[in-house]
């Protein structure tokens, strides 16, 4: 019972966004929980530049194995309150031109070992989420190899603000920390 209290405790916080943070745990030979410390943290963000909702459609999204699938994706066109560049694979810029006609991209871009980096903003707080996507699925794995946090202060070090386009996927994060 004190587990449901726990629980409800949470989700009353949370406006019910987590419901379950405490797991039915087991008795373990003497092992008795006196002592549970709670705390209960949610952010619900938007956008300095929002997503239109009429562009958020099911579009094909490929996995790191190469085949798509269908996700609901979030398009923003001339998205102007992001910071972006696009890097080489062994992490150093690519000076992409600030204005690409259409239908001329080519070379334009990293090639498929290459990938960019977004910085995009929520209104009000001063935080911002960090996306960082490589050029071509196949490319996930070295990208995750040279990702360190040196890495990635570089990176974000050498963005510019600038118009962009943006597909990405809508998601929720969700995450748990157990303390033991």
């Amino acid at each position: 019972s004190a587990r449901a209290r726990i629980n409800q405790w949470i989700s009353e916080q949370t406006r019910g966004r987590i419901t379950d943070a405490v797991q039915p745990w087991s008795r373990e030979e003497g092992c008795f929980i006196r002592l549970i410390l709670v705390n209960a943290i949610y952010f619900v963000g938007d956008w300095i530049s929002p997503f239109e909702e009429n562009n958020t459609k099911e579009r094909d999204f490929m996995l790191r194995e190469g085949e798509p699938v269908k996700a609901t994706m979030m398009r923003g066109n001339g998205m102007d309150a992001l910071r972006y560049a696009a890097f080489n694979a062994d992490g150093s810029f690519f000076d992409t031109p600030e204005e690409i006609a259409p239908g001329r991209s080519q070379g334009l871009y990293p090639d498929d070992d290459g990938f960019a980096v977004l910085e995009m903003r929520y209104r009000g707080c001063g935080l911002t989420m960090v996306v960082v996507a490589p050029s071509s699925p196949n490319g996930l794995p070295a990208l995750e190899a040279s990702l360190s946090s040196e890495a990635l202060d570089a990176w974000i070090a050498d963005l510019w603000r600038r118009k962009v386009n943006v597909v990405m996927p809508r998601f929720t994060m969700e995450r748990f920390f157990d303390a033991q």
